[in-house]
């Protein structure tokens, strides 16, 4: 199998999706780079510093558990501090809220990119991490090693591959931070402190800069705050009028089909693409939780809690009255099962068995005959004989004797009372 030198090379900026993806891209590059780097290639042309760097972080990626679970663990939590009451159907009960702590994302004086978390609002316990060795401080999560040299492989010319491995390399580094990141966000409030941010050119990474929270946060809401305005100019309304609106109206008891028929009536607020309200609110909720924004705190007068929607609404039912209205199901079709079945209109037209036929089973017509299975059946509160059993041929007719012999019939007296069978 021959590798091209794109094959494995992977666009350094696609890491948004969190996950261990970062164990993947490591086994790629280093595919890639057994793949695309023979032997004839002098020190001139070889990524030396990248290869490094791809080696560095396959270490620091293999001891990041052990920092995490360390951190994971709730004996190093303050955990009187983290006690909270939770209302659930049985009442309030006691319940930990996630702890708060600020992850840290730097590059150190020697070139190395470290990440950190500090405590906050006392959630942590000062003295429940004690430094292990004496080079690096006990509450980092990830340390890798020559990331700053890498950029030297970029820096020359002449040479497509190196700088595209290089790059993705890099790239990885950025994308293992962010897999850090939301690992450690299962169980903790996380506030990001990034103080390094790469330059791209064409998706390939062409240098660094030191930089702070606010210049890493304009950067990131700008595309979002540019769709938020999309999505409010689509609407009619803003983002944080229809959450509050909504909201208000929640606790007056409103479904959400009936607040979004009103929104629509009475506030000129336009679906748009979107089909259901529901599916407009999540996305505003969405947009809203983005940008860090609140909504609107609405007090409704008297007039808006008292408003309809013009036009009817089917309003989705709750689980609760769902489950009910299956229960009532059930019962109507159970009390149906015990009403009386009635008897079809059967065909004039009856098998012409011979008395010798009719004596062998102890009844005198083909009438009769009927008239005792379907005494039975009704008794058992069962369906009679239906129209397409009737015996009107020799065929149907051996069959029903068949099934009056199985029931036991063909060993009762004519006058004989069948008992209906109690529940």
């Amino acid at each position: 199998m021959t590798l091209s030198p794109d094959s494995y090379v992977l666009r350094c900026r696609d890491y948004g999706r969190p996950s261990f993806e970062t164990v993947e891209r490591m086994c790629n590059l280093s595919a890639n780079i057994a793949a695309n780097l023979p032997a004839s290639f002098n020190d001139e042309r070889k990524p030396i510093f990248s290869h490094r760097l791809l080696m560095e972080l396959q270490r620091a990626w293999s001891s990041m558990p052990f920092a995490l679970n360390e951190l994971n663990n709730p004996a190093n939590w303050n955990i009187d501090a983290l006690l909270t009451e939770k209302l659930t159907w049985d009442g309030e009960v006691k319940a930990l809220r996630q702890p708060k702590i600020v992850i840290d994302v730097e590059i150190t004086k020697p070139g190395n990119l470290s990440v950190r978390w500090f405590r906050t609002d006392e959630d942590i316990r000062e003295d429940a991490f004690e430094r292990r060795d004496f080079e690096r401080p006990p509450n980092e999560l990830l340390f890798v090693r020559g990331f700053k040299d890498a950029f030297y492989d970029i820096d020359r010319k002449g040479d497509t591959w190196r700088n595209k491995f290089a790059s993705a390399v890099l790239g990885t580094c950025i994308g293992a931070v962010e897999d850090v990141i939301h690992l450690a966000g299962a169980n903790f409030k996380i506030e990001r402190n990034w103080k390094v941010d790469l330059k791209y050119v064409d998706d390939l990474v062409v240098g660094f800069e030191e930089t702070n929270n606010q210049t890493r946060e304009r950067r990131r809401l700008a595309p979002i705050l540019e769709e938020k305005q999309r999505f409010e100019s689509e609407v009619g309304m803003t983002c944080e009028a229809i959450v509050g609106i909504s909201r208000a109206y929640e606790r007056n008891g409103l479904s959400t089909a009936r607040i979004g028929a009103i929104l629509r009536d009475h506030f000129s607020l336009d679906f748009a693409s979107f089909s259901r309200f529901s599916a407009t609110r999540k996305n505003a909720e969405r947009l809203l939780g983005e940008v860090n924004s609140q909504p609107e705190e609405v007090q409704l007068t008297d007039e808006q809690a008292n408003l309809s929607p013009i036009n009817p609404v089917r309003e989705s039912l709750s689980v609760r009255q769902a489950l009910n209205s299956r229960i009532a199901s059930a019962t109507s079709a159970r009390d149906q099962n015990n009403t009386p079945k009635a008897i079809p209109t059967y065909p004039k037209r009856e098998h012409p068995a011979s008395d010798e036929e009719l004596a062998a089973i102890g009844v005198s017509s083909v009438s009769e005959l009927v008239q005792r299975v379907n005494d039975h059946l009704l008794s058992s509160n069962d369906f009679p004989i239906s129209v397409g059993d009737f015996p009107s041929n020799k065929r149907l007719f051996d069959r029903l004797v068949a099934r009056y012999e199985r029931l036991g019939l063909n060993q009762q007296k004519p006058n004989d009372v069948i008992q209906p069978k109690v529940g």
